[in-house]
């Protein structure tokens, strides 16, 4: 009777201490500054807490998703649906001890949440051996929205969902570009993805050294599936595919021999060192390096070159494709060469067409032949040739200059001079892009920004005269830039664009030519005009403005070196040009 009596006392206190409880529940949503974010800010307040109690309180969203906040101030939650949406606010008091709720109230607001219209997420599930599917999710619904990824391994792809075989196992850095063109827009999204379970294929190398430097490379390997491939860098900035494999080096020493190994399941990496000792070094060779800013794998194609002095002609004598392996260099080896003055010429293979890329390129580091450095062999080992790979830069903008190449005296073709170097040169000649002419001689630059170029056509034992255009907003390109290749003269020239220039021409004299340090320019009638002097090269030299006071003016050139020379005469919108020489 006693215990009993007890009971319902105990129960009779707890009632009371719950009717005295109450809460009233209240929330503001403000919506934040990044997608999908909403500011919650809980204003709910409690009467007659038991000092045992303690508050939990979670936002529950309209999809059902649930979002824990916390009892009191501001708290950033992530929505789970973009634009306006409700939201209730679920506010309890708890036993701390035995989690029984001793009040509870409830109220639900409308919160808005902002989405970008490129903004995605995406999900990714693991699958067997290195396999993970990629699912995207654009929130805002954003119609004609495509789907870009980078799985961090080197390869990407496109659309949604999409499976990918990761190669190994490790932690890759995903990317997500979601872009669409009705908008337009464009978003991105990282997340990293774990692979565990990849089934290795690990390989071991074997040597079989051969006379005068030659290695054969075999390739064991367990683990992984069929089909699988071999990648092989030798450590001479050479390299090659396939098991076996034999190869050639150049000179004795010691080298770090890669061997890649990849299946549709599995990658593998291993090393081996070759070391080489009964290499027969030749006792007549030309070498060097061709040396680069990229470590991508590159192909050139070098020549070794002669001039000709009698017919100011250039002749390749021979000629050999290497590849850097993946290596800032590559080397080149022309062996057995009869003693004389050389140049060598390098030129990237299946370079890029836009961007920046390699120009072809002289020994030490000259885009023009006639101010290569020149190669002097007297037999022997003529080593360290290198060439210093120019890069250029194609920017972007509304200009646009091309022209037609077609040989001079009509002795060219309607259709004109095929694979002929063209170099576009900004205001400070320094060479922005490079193309070759068509089968029909022409050629075309586009996306300039507006500026003064020079467009000069690059052949050896030629002498060129570049062109000047300078685009602008009322003339922003032209495609009348032309030139003639003169095979007797060889000399590339400017092609007057109408008989009334060819007959202008005539309008001014200098002399004497030659000159031993002052020129004297004879003018039609008093007008200001612009003098420029440039090298064979196109590089300018010297610049002056004339008066126009008096029809013959002087010019001192006494600070320039002796040779030839090219002079352009600027007077009343008209261009005129001639050459000259400088002796001393």
């Amino acid at each position: 009777m006693r215990n009993l009596l007890l009971t319902s006392l105990l129960c009779a206190s707890a009632a009371a201490a719950n009717a005295q409880c109450s809460l009233t529940a209240n929330f503001t949503g403000t919506t934040g500054s990044q997608p999908t974010t909403v500011i919650i800010t809980n204003s709910t307040t409690v009467i007659n807490a038991p000092s045992n109690s303690m508050r939990v309180d979670f936002l529950r969203f309209s999809n059902g998703s649930t979002a824990y906040v916390g009892s009191s101030g501001a708290i950033v939650v992530n929505a789970p649906l973009c634009g306006s949406q409700s939201a209730t606010l679920i506010a309890k008091l708890v036993d701390s001890s035995t989690q029984q709720v001793l009040c509870i109230d409830s109220i639900t607001k409308t919160i808005t949440a902002n989405c970008p219209p490129c903004y995605s997420t995406f999900t990714k599930v693991n699958g067997a051996n290195g396999l993970v599917t990629f699912t995207a999710n654009n929130l805002a619904n954003t119609p004609g929205i495509t789907y870009t990824w980078v799985f961090g391994d080197g390869t990407s792809a496109t659309g949604s969902p999409v499976s990918h075989v990761y190669p190994t196992n490790g932690s890759f850095i995903v990317k997500l570009i979601s872009s669409a063109s009705s908008v337009p827009c464009i978003d991105s999204t990282t997340s990293s993805v774990y692979i565990t379970n990849k089934v290795g294929c690990q390989s071991t190398i074997s040597k079989t050294y051969y006379a005068n430097g030659i290695v054969t490379f075999s390739a064991t390997t367990s683990g992984g599936n069929a089909g699988k491939t071999y990648t092989w860098q030798f450590g001479d900035g050479s390299s090659g595919t396939g098991n076996p494999i034999t190869h050639q080096y150049v000179a004795n020493g010691t080298y770090s021999v890669t061997l890649s190994t990849t299946s549709s399941s599995c990658f593998d990496s291993t090393n081996t060192t070759a070391v080489i000792t009964n290499k027969q070094t030749p006792s007549n060779w030309i070498t060097g390096m061709i040396i680069g800013d990229s470590t991508a794998s590159d192909t050139f194609k070098v020549w070794l070159i002669q001039f000709d002095s009698t017919t100011n002609n250039l002749y390749a004598v021979d000629s050999q494709v290497v590849a850097n392996g993946f290596t800032s260099y590559a080397q080149y080896n022309f062996i057995n060469k009869p003693n004389g003055a050389y140049r060598v010429k390098a030129h990237q293979l299946d370079g890029p067409t836009s961007g920046t890329g390699y120009l072809p390129t002289y020994h030490l580091n000259s885009l023009y032949w006639n101010t290569a450095s020149v190669i002097y062999h007297m037999g022997g080992a003529t080593a360290g040739k290198n060439i210093l790979m120019q890069t250029g830069t194609v920017t972007s903008g509304p200009g646009f200059v091309g022209g037609n190449v077609t040989l001079g005296a009509n002795k060219g073709t309607s259709n004109g001079i095929a694979g002929q170097l063209i170099f576009v040169r900004d205001n400070n000649d320094q060479v922005i892009a490079m193309t070759y002419t068509d089968n029909n001689g022409d050629y075309l630059f586009q996306n300039l920004p507006l500026g003064t170029y020079s467009i000069y056509p690059e052949d050896g034992g030629y002498t060129t005269t570049p062109a000047s255009i300078t685009l602008t907003n009322l003339m922003k390109g032209t495609q009348n830039i032309h030139f003639e290749k003169h095979e007797v003269a060889h000399t590339i020239t400017p092609k007057p664009t109408s008989v009334s220039q060819v007959t202008e021409n005539r309008s001014f004299k200098i002399y004497p030519n030659p000159t031993n340090g002052f020129l004297y320019i004879d003018l039609a009638t008093r007008v200001k005009a612009s003098v420029s002097i440039s090298d064979v090269t196109g590089k300018r030299v010297y610049k002056q403005e004339l008066s126009g006071n008096g029809s013959q003016q002087t010019i001192d050139i006494n600070h320039l070196r002796a040779g030839q020379y090219i002079i352009t005469v600027e007077a009343a919108g008209k261009h005129y040009t001639q050459k000259f020489v400088l002796e001393k």
